[in-house]
């Protein structure tokens, strides 16, 4: 199976999951933002992502725009309204992981942003 048929169960199963959690009442914001966030990465070829990474890279990007420097570790925790900062840890390491962004080791605020997805958190 090619990336692109994964990828298009992935996203069909997210949207039945969505649709199917709640008969007949409407989805949630975040639901919505995380089919959106998925189906325009993946638009923009970036289907190696989840809604959860994209909505990482997102916020790093929102962040560079409204301060022009990068976010911490605790930046992005309460931006994305994480529970914990291993969960943006994680997240960090699987966009370094995928090439998205690079992050120098011993260095607070070095993050870089190597590819953009389309939108942004603000």
């Amino acid at each position: 199976m090619s990336v692109t048929e994964t990828r298009a169960r992935e996203l069909t199963a997210l949207v039945a999951g969505c649709l199917a959690s709640s008969p007949g009442v409407p989805l949630r914001r975040t639901d919505l933002q995380d089919i959106a966030a998925v189906l325009d990465a993946y638009a923009g070829g970036f289907a190696g992502l989840g809604p959860a990474g994209i909505r990482c890279l997102q916020a790093m990007q929102g962040w560079f725009d409204d301060h022009g420097y990068p976010p911490t570790i605790r930046d992005l925790q309460r931006r994305l309204g994480l529970a914990s900062k291993s969960s943006v840890v994680f997240l960090l390491g699987q966009l370094e992981e995928r090439g998205y962004i690079e992050r120098p080791r011993g260095r607070a605020r070095a993050l870089r942003i190597i590819r953009r997805v389309p939108g942004r958190e603000s």
